[in-house]
């Protein structure tokens, strides 16, 4: 039986390239010199050179390239790839100010159903936007420490909240949720939420 459980900020799920994201090394670094980096690997003088090797500053170069790519490319492409499943997905049309510049990070999870995760990085929060099966619903709610209907919009949906809140509501095929947390002001946490949700299209 499907367990769709409400996400916890202690334990939110990670790809290995979100792992390396949490430190000071952007993701968008390719992946050799970025492991490299974190091995401290990268910066070690080799007894025939101190100086790095050609092919490693070049690698870096293209990191930083890639690095200074606009945010809207990284939406863009989450954006396709959400609009590309059967049915197509909802995706924000905006973001709140606070995510500016913030990438969005796509994940099938089988089938039609996917999350998109905007992380402000360590501290700081992040959002999630989830379509599940349509029976998500019930278990979400059961499991839920509280639960209250509201309208945002023009869309009757219920804020539940456990290790942090978020809003969810059916379709008539699936269960589609926005969660997060902004861990240094609640109130601004579950407005950004909000937001997310009326901006969904």
């Amino acid at each position: 039986m499907l367990h769709y459980s409400i996400p916890s900020h202690d334990h939110e799920p990670r790809t290995r390239e979100e792992e390396c994201s949490t430190t000071q090394y952007h993701p968008a670094l390719p992946r050799a010199v970025r492991d490299g980096l974190l091995r401290g690997a990268a910066l070690r003088p080799t007894k025939r050179n101190v100086t790095l090797p050609v092919r490693l500053i070049a690698l870096l170069l293209v990191g930083v390239a890639s690095a200074l790519v606009p945010t809207s490319a990284s939406a863009a492409t989450a954006k396709e790839r959400v609009r590309a499943l059967n049915p197509p997905g909802l995706f924000p049309s905006s973001m709140p100010s606070a995510y500016s510049g913030v990438p969005a990070r796509f994940r099938a999870r089988g089938g039609p159903h996917y999350w998109v995760t905007w992380n402000r990085g360590v501290g700081q929060g992040y959002i999630n936007l989830q379509r599940d099966p349509r029976s998500a619903y019930t278990q979400t709610v059961r499991d839920a420490r509280s639960s209250t209907a509201t309208r945002i919009g023009n869309r009757s949906v219920r804020k539940v909240c456990g290790h942090v809140c978020g809003y969810i509501w059916r379709t008539s095929s699936f269960t589609y949720g926005v969660y997060g947390i902004d861990y240094r002001r609640s109130d601004a946490g579950l407005a950004q939420l909000r937001a997310v949700v009326r901006a969904l299209r």
